[in-house]
C-alpha cells in the first residue's frame, strides 16, 4: 500500500468516525430510557413496563437495587432519566449533586415476612412483634435491609424501637445490603424471620407477611419518583412518568401491594 493511499484511507477512517459521533446525540435519543429503583419495585415495575410497551411505546431499560446504591451512582455521574427511591432521603442526596425534579409516587407498608409454613399465625400485629424473641428460636436472627442504608432496614429499626425490642434483639439482627437479600435469606431458612414490605409478600412465593405493621410505628413509607433534568430524553421520561400515574397503572400498583399517592402530574 503506498503512503499516500494509507493516508487517503485513514482520513476517511476519521471522517466517518466524526460523522458518527455527531450522530450519537440523535441515536441515544432514538433508543429506551433508563430508570433505576428500588429492588422492592422489581416485579411490580416489570409489569408496569411491560403494559407501557404494549401500549406502543419503546420499553424502559429497569436497574434494580438498593436505593443507596443507586443515589450514589447517580450523583456520580450514571446515566439515567428517572429514579425511584424506597424513600426521600436518598432522593434528596441526588438531589444535592444534579438537577432533579421529584414527587412522591407510591406508598407501602411494613411486614413480619417468615418462609410459607414456618411459623404460627399472629393474632395481632402488637403481639406478634412484641414475641419476636420467643419466635426467632434459640440463635434465630432477624434479617433486614441495613439500617445505615436501605430504607426498609430504617424503617424496620424505628418499628423495632417503637416497641421497644432493641435491646432484646441486640446481636441477633441479621443486616443486609437491600431488603431483597434479606427476605432472601429467609425464603432459604437462613433466618427464621424478616422485616420487609407487604409488597414482598404478594410476590415472593416462598413467603407470607405474618403481620402488617401499623402505620404509627415506623415513618411513612413514600417511593419518590425523580427526574434527573439533566438527562436528554425528558419527553420520553415524561410520558413513562404520567403512565406510572394513570389509572390503568393504579390498579397493577394496588394489585402488587402499593399505593399510588396523589400529586401534581408532571410537567
Amino acid at each position: 500500500m503506498t503512503t499516500a493511499l494509507f493516508f487517503r484511507r485513514q482520513r476517511r477512517a476519521l471522517l466517518l468516525l466524526l460523522a458518527l459521533s455527531l450522530l450519537a446525540p440523535g441515536l441515544r435519543a432514538e433508543g429506551a430510557i433508563t430508570v433505576f429503583a428500588a429492588a422492592s419495585l422489581r416485579e411490580a415495575l416489570e409489569s408496569q413496563a411491560a403494559a407501557y410497551a404494549a401500549e406502543g411505546h419503546r420499553a424502559p431499560r429497569l436497574v434494580f437495587a438498593a436505593s443507596s446504591t443507586l443515589a450514589r451512582q447517580l450523583s456520580a455521574g450514571a446515566e439515567a432519566q428517572l429514579f425511584l427511591s424506597a424513600d426521600e432521603r436518598w432522593m434528596a442526596y441526588l438531589g444535592a449533586a444534579r438537577p432533579l425534579s421529584s414527587t412522591p409516587l407510591l406508598g407501602n407498608r411494613l411486614a413480619l415476612l417468615a418462609r410459607k409454613g414456618t411459623q404460627p399465625p399472629c393474632d395481632a400485629p402488637d403481639s406478634c412483634l412484641r414475641s419476636l424473641p420467643e419466635r426467632l428460636g434459640e440463635g434465630g436472627r432477624l434479617a433486614l435491609g441495613d439500617p445505615q442504608h436501605v430504607p426498609a432496614g430504617r424503617y424496620g429499626q424505628a418499628a423495632l424501637t417503637y416497641y421497644g425490642l432493641l435491646p432484646a434483639l441486640k446481636g441477633r439482627l441479621l443486616p443486609a445490603d437491600s431488603v431483597r437479600t434479606a427476605l432472601a435469606w429467609v425464603a432459604r431458612g437462613e433466618a427464621p424471620l424478616g422485616l420487609g414490605y407487604a409488597s414482598d409478600a404478594r410476590v415472593l412465593p416462598a413467603l407470607e407477611a405474618l403481620a402488617i405493621l401499623p402505620a404509627e410505628a415506623h415513618p411513612p413509607i413514600i417511593y419518590p419518583l425523580g427526574r434527573l433534568l439533566d438527562a436528554p430524553q425528558q419527553g420520553d421520561a415524561l410520558a413513562f412518568e404520567a403512565f406510572l400515574r394513570s389509572p390503568r397503572a393504579r390498579a397493577a400498583w394496588e394489585a402488587a401491594g402499593f399505593t399510588l399517592l396523589a400529586s401534581p402530574p408532571p410537567s
